[in-house]
């Protein structure tokens, strides 16, 4: 294709290549409130879904491989770099497809992806809060140390989970961990794409795949191995940033300085900050090593050392097997991270035993006894809050009893009115309806269809009995509005049939409707056997009510609810 001067026209309410506010994608679905971020790979944006909640929305859009129309197509900026584009499409989508399985309290959580304007989406929560970064500029005070270990036991739980399903992040920085309302460090924009696509072509233009401090030095040599201990060189100087108040050198200026017999530039964190978790210290310090073999393998290991360091610092008196204390709960602790505290509060009850053994060497029996009270202080302290979450969850099995209950009551009530008939021909309210909108709408063409097996995770559940609902087929119990709508175009006879799959806990009834009006329908009443449906000739469902098929995913049981993943595959 030609350079079209077009193509870097300035739209609306937003810089050149930019979506402008209020533009709407997935058929409505989503609506555009304003740009958070843009990098060498992507623009997010903060917008809203159609139940009025916050989403990140990223879009592929690889600097100085595109360039965005007035008609708000992507498309290759030159010919030179068609091929480079449609390279990063595919890897972007595939690395959303392998985010959107994942499921860790601190790893960001993929909702959906799509395909629109020429590129790709891909729906993820929006975090509310700061990011580490922000944190460490306005708010250092917060971080602790005992922040700084619980943040640190955090990240590399996710990290251990992340390695173990066969990723690595290979973007860990600041900006890149998310502080939500709770306190809670959270994972996001995973890095894995863009180092794949930089390895793949060389028509990148100004795109980075580095951050100077954070940065391992393999990441700096195009086909370099990537490891683990890749992920954990980055976290390692994140936390390094989070306790010195800046990042360790750039790793490809220590190289330098090593290749020239200069001394490595870097200064160990073990020994300057004498109120953090020595152990934590160490093994920061350690997996700042330029060579990869010299740094820790395992964020599993890692977390494992971590947690086995004692938790509350001890008076030399006390100080026998271990050479360094460590302070991660120190009393001057501002709260931050509490439930992770409250989490590690048994390692407080552990080491009670070895205080009170450990009264020999020279201490007083007044230290002694001090130190006692402040034990019995502490184990009371988490009996209280113990007693506390036990009562809290007595509450909610008692009103999800209830609600239990009153769901149950309410099914035999439609039931029965289904039952008796009212004279009037109406429909039982809560039956299956298509003209109800459904929670979820997701554009798919055949050739994506073709080419990709998209996941979306669902409840199951509702509180409509199918076989007393009228033209509908089947048994169980589903909600009124679709659990999703599918919007399809571009159907071909190379795509005939469409097969959906449901995975779930709890036995489910899966029901569709086609744009001309056909029910399909099959259950899991035996929690063996998962629902599965084989809808043919879809291509005829081009242009018929917008290519709609709205599909339910229900329970076989009443008053039951569980979440579900729903598969599709062109066949």
């Amino acid at each position: 294709m030609a350079d079209d001067d077009q193509l870097t026209r300035p739209l609306p309410d937003g810089p050149p290549g930019e979506l402008p506010v209020g533009a709407e994608l997935n058929g409505g679905q989503y609506k555009i409130i304003r740009n958070i971020a843009a990098g060498g790979f992507g623009i997010t944006y903060l917008a809203k879904d159609n139940l009025d909640r916050d989403v990140a929305l990223k879009e592929c859009f690889p600097l100085g491989l595109v360039a965005r129309s007035s008609s708000r197509s992507v498309s290759a900026a030159s010919e030179s770099t068609a091929a480079s584009f449609s390279t990063a499409r595919n890897l972007f989508l595939r690395e959303a497809r392998l985010l959107a399985g994942l499921s860790h309290p601190n790893v960001v959580h993929v909702q959906t992806l799509f395909e629109e304007n020429g590129t790709a989406y891909m729906a993820m929560d929006f975090i509310h809060g700061h990011d580490l970064q922000t944190v460490i500029n306005s708010d250092a005070e917060s971080l602790t140390p005992a922040a700084v270990v619980e943040m640190a036991r955090s990240i590399l739980d996710a990290l251990a989970y992340l390695h173990e399903s066969g990723l690595l992040h290979r973007d860990i920085k600041p900006s890149n961990i998310r502080i939500d309302r709770f306190d809670r460090p959270i994972l996001i924009d995973f890095g894995a794409a863009r180092q794949q696509i930089r390895a793949e072509t060389r028509k990148m233009g100004t795109f980075r795949v580095v951050s100077d401090g954070y940065s391992p030095s393999e990441f700096y040599t195009t086909g370099a191995e990537q490891s683990p201990a890749s992920d954990l060189y980055s976290l390692g100087a994140t936390l390094y940033h989070a306790i010195a108040s800046e990042a360790p050198p750039a790793a490809d200026v220590r190289i330098q300085s090593v290749a020239t017999a200069e001394p490595d530039p870097y200064e160990a964190l073990s020994g300057r900050f004498a109120d953090h978790n020595q152990v934590l210290l160490s093994l920061i310090d350690r997996s700042l090593a330029i060579s990869q073999k010299e740094r820790p393998q395992s964020a599993k290991t890692w977390l494992e050392k971590l947690d086995a360091a004692v938790t509350r610092a001890l008076p030399p008196e006390l100080a026998t097997s271990a050479p360094v204390a460590a302070s991660s709960t120190s009393p001057d602790s501002s709260g931050k991270f509490l439930r992770g505290v409250l989490a590690g509060g048994g390692g407080i009850a552990v080491a009670a035993g070895a205080y009170i053994a450990l009264t020999a060497g020279g201490m007083s029996a007044d230290d002694a006894s001090a130190l006692q009270n402040q034990l019995d202080t502490a184990n009371g302290t988490i009996t209280e809050l113990t007693q506390s979450v036990e009562a809290l969850q007595t509450d909610l099995d008692a009103t999800r009893s209830d609600v239990s209950r009153v769901e149950q009551e309410r099914d035999q009530a439609l039931a029965d009115l289904a039952a008796a008939g009212n004279g009037s021909g109406a429909v039982p309210v809560g039956c299956p309806d298509f003209d109800a909108r459904a929670a979820r709408t997701v554009g798919l063409t055949g050739n994506f269809l073709q080419t990709n097996r998209p996941t979306y995770r669902l409840n199951a559940g509702g509180g409509a009995p199918l076989a007393s609902c009228p033209n509908t087929t089947g048994r169980g119990y589903v909600s009124e509005a679709p659990s999703i709508s599918l919007l399809l175009s571009e159907m071909s006879t190379e795509t005939g049939w469409l097969q959906f799959s449901v995975t779930a806990s709890c036995d489910t009834t899966l029901l569709v409707n086609t744009p001309t009006t056909i029910w399909y329908f099959d259950d899991d009443s035996n929690g063996q056997l998962q629902p599965r449906l084989m809808i043919p000739n879809i291509e005829a469902f081009n242009g018929t009510e917008g290519g709609r098929l709205d599909v339910w995913l229900g329970t076989f049981d009443q008053g039951v609810t569980c979440e579900a993943t729903l598969e599709l595959q062109g066949i």
